[in-house]
């Protein structure tokens, strides 16, 4: 997926600089420092365990941390959240909640007079802010969003006669129905289907291509981190790697470090230089290392 040109005066949409976030003793996310530029899609690949879900919620001042967050060149996140777009990994849903896919969309709507201290920033930073400085219709708003992710013949479904890949999608458009700069995706595709999964990164490329909205979204898959992002972050609690995607599977030694770090066994004594530059790898252990056998399977794939 090629990258889109952004401007280079304009700050990076996202700017993180040593991140910590911790669970009593336990480090979950270790100093991680990383910017994203406008238009970028980055794909975060890591296994489960790998910190992708407590940095996405630590960005959005959901869990305390240290270091610093800056969105679009501001630390005033307050403000500056209602132009973020956030679809967690598990979504709390009630199945017989009585509602159709539109009343679901409505909800993620911001009013107006929530986002103007928020346009004023982004105004002074130079930032290109296209539909976010935008309130259309309602109505119009809610249409584009489902359009946007192929659901506009569903919006009087019943939010519970879904399929789990049209749910997740319907989440999609409830974070795009309030015209985001930034999309954060936590799993997006994890319950989907081949199908769903190919509409919901399509729906990725046409926010990205006609709304120039910048996305981050999380996965262990390398395929599909391969072939949906312009940029890859290698997440182990600590940031591994971060930069081109095709640089990074195209280098059997920087796709090592996702093996290495995906096998990692916690006897505390996998640390070495990996591609030239010094890395303690974390603990991983549960969950994560049943992803890790399916994801290294994958890479040693992709080597070849």
């Amino acid at each position: 997926m090629a990258p889109r040109d952004s401007s280079s005066h304009a700050p990076p949409v996202l700017d993180v600089q040593g991140l910590t976030v911790k669970y009593g003793d336990m480090v979950a996310v270790d100093r991680a420092s990383f910017s994203v530029k406008g238009g970028e899609v980055l794909g975060v690949l890591g296994i489960n365990g790998a910190g992708k879900s407590t940095l996405f919620r630590a960005i959005l001042g959901l869990l305390p941390h240290t270091g610093r967050v800056s969105l679009f060149g501001s630390e005033d996140r307050r403000h500056l959240l209602p132009f973020v777009g956030y679809v967690p990994q598990n979504m709390d849903f009630e199945p017989l909640f009585p509602g159709n896919v539109r009343d679901v969309v409505r909800m993620g709507i911001i009013p107006y007079r929530k986002r103007r201290r928020g346009l004023a920033i982004l105004e002074r930073a130079g930032l290109p802010i296209g539909a976010a400085g935008e309130y259309t219709s309602e109505r119009r708003m809610i249409s584009d969003a489902l359009e946007t992710v192929g659901m506009s013949d569903m919006e009087d479904r019943r939010i519970g006669s879904l399929s789990g890949g049209q749910l997740q999608r319907a989440f999609v458009a409830q974070s795009l129905v309030k015209n985001p700069l930034l999309v954060m995706m936590d799993e997006p595709v994890g319950s989907m289907d081949v199908e769903s999964q190919s509409l919901l990164f399509e729906a990725v490329r046409r926010s990205v291509r006609e709304r120039g909205i910048t996305v981050i979204m999380s996965m262990h898959d390398p395929d599909a981190i391969r072939e949906n992002s312009t940029e890859v972050m290698v997440l182990n609690n600590r940031v591994m790697y971060h930069g081109d995607t095709e640089a990074f599977f195209s280098d059997p030694c920087r796709l090592g470090m996702y093996t290495q770090a995906s096998m990692y066994a916690p006897d505390g004594g996998a640390a070495g230089e990996t591609c030239g530059m010094p890395t303690k790898l974390p603990d991983i252990t549960g969950a994560g290392h049943s992803g890790a056998q399916h994801a290294m399977s994958k890479v040693k794939r992709l080597q070849k």
